[in-house]
């Protein structure tokens, strides 16, 4: 899990990287520029945010529910009616 968290880390950055060089150097001197990018990586930092949210709730929901018995955690979620 760390490591999915340090990869969407450097993949953010790194994108980050690739549409500044795609931009030029006129994302420096321009503040509508600067703002686009902020608002860019705004809504990229926020969907791997989401992301990272949504795994997480899958694998704690998996965890207790295979700490509560059941053998598969992943069923459960899907089928509650058997349990």
């Amino acid at each position: 899990m760390r490591t999915l968290i340090y990869f969407l880390i450097k993949l953010t950055y790194y994108m980050f990287i690739l549409f500044l060089g795609y931009k030029g150097f006129s994302l420096i001197f321009s503040a509508y520029e600067i703002e686009v990018v902020s608002k860019f990586y705004l809504q990229l930092s926020a969907g791997v945010t989401v992301i990272i949210l949504s795994l997480v709730q899958i694998y704690a929901i998996t965890f207790f529910a295979k700490i509560n018995g059941y053998e598969d955690g992943q069923y459960y979620l899907l089928d509650k009616e058997k349990y």
